[in-house]
Parts: C-alpha cells; structure tokens; sequence
C-alpha cells in the first residue's frame, strides 16, 4: 500500500482545493475513491495531487497545504511526488 495526498477539488472560476488528507490505497484511483467515501462527497470530489514519500513531514503540514509554496517545499524536499498515472 502506498500513501497518497487527496483534497477537495472545488471547481469554480479558479481552481481550488480544500480539506487535504493523507489516504492509504493499493493506487491512485483507490485512494480517490476512499476519500470520496470518508468525506461523503456528492458535488465536490477528491482529486490525487501527490504520492507521499514521507508521511510524517506531510502529515504536520496539512492545515497548511493550501498554501502552493509549503507544496513547493515538500515536493523539493522529496516528501511529495508526481502519483503514476
């Protein structure tokens, strides 16, 4: 099982996202759908940004997430990386 980063994708004039959490799947399209189950999505759906490569750092920066540049950091730092297709 691998750890992915999943938010809300709210859709509107700018995209945006919201309510990041860390899920535990097989792959991406399982980890999508758990989220969407957790969080009882209807309208707004989660949408895999990231593979998590170090839980622990990711995990203290998630009320923070929103902000691109704390995504910037942990993508360079290797905690975050591109989730296969």
């Amino acid at each position: 099982m691998a750890s992915y980063l999943v938010a809300l994708r709210v859709d509107e004039r700018n995209i945006s996202y919201s309510n990041y959490q860390i899920i535990e799947a097989d792959n991406k399209e399982a980890a999508r759908h758990t989220y969407n189950e957790i969080n009882e999505c209807s309208y707004f759906y989660g949408e895999v940004l990231a593979k998590v490569n170090d839980v622990n750092e990711v995990q203290t920066y998630l009320d923070k997430l929103s902000n691109s540049m704390v995504l910037l950091q942990l993508a360079f730092r290797g905690s975050l990386i591109k989730s296969e297709s």
